[in-house]
């Protein structure tokens, strides 16, 4: 299954969940990643750091990196939608979007408007949505470019 990736204040798209599902990362006890591996989108988890995205695009896979490398994004908060809908919503990506950005305060401690961070979120694409996909992935990034460190409380 793919998920879209939804952008400006941002998105992304997501493909098959069996396909998804894998994570080639080495974590610690804590789960956070300490070695670079590729990651399926059905596995990302709270706190992952990744790189090789391609805004605007459907998403399968992503490589996970250990925050203090260089990486585009961060996840930061996941959720996922209640509907036995066989078709996505049509205000599934408003409701992505209400989501990331109420949460995204919550993880950098600043608001949205007052901050130099963007965020963009998965959702279901079409297809991933008819095999039961009902999650909503939210991504932090800086507009000016790659980071090193978590951007959690960040104040930025």
């Amino acid at each position: 299954m793919l998920r879209y990736i939804i952008t400006g204040v941002a998105g992304v798209g997501i493909v098959s969940a069996g396909a998804y599902a894998y994570d080639q990362t080495t974590r610690d006890d804590n789960g956070s990643i300490v070695k670079e591996g590729e990651l399926g989108v059905f596995s990302f988890k709270i706190g992952d750091c990744i790189k090789d995205v391609k805004e605007g695009t459907s998403l399968g896979q992503a490589t996970g990196v250990p925050c203090s490398q260089s990486h585009q994004m961060e996840v930061y908060a996941e959720t996922f939608i209640d509907s036995s809908s066989e078709t996505r919503p049509t205000d599934f990506d408003k409701q992505g979007e209400d989501y990331c950005y109420g949460e995204f305060s919550r993880f950098t401690g600043i608001s949205y408007e007052n901050s130099k961070l963007e965020f963009q979120y998965l959702t279901p694409s079409d297809d991933s949505w008819k095999e039961g996909d009902r999650e909503i992935t939210c991504l932090i990034e800086d507009p000016a470019g790659n980071v090193e460190g978590s951007l959690r409380n960040s104040q930025r």
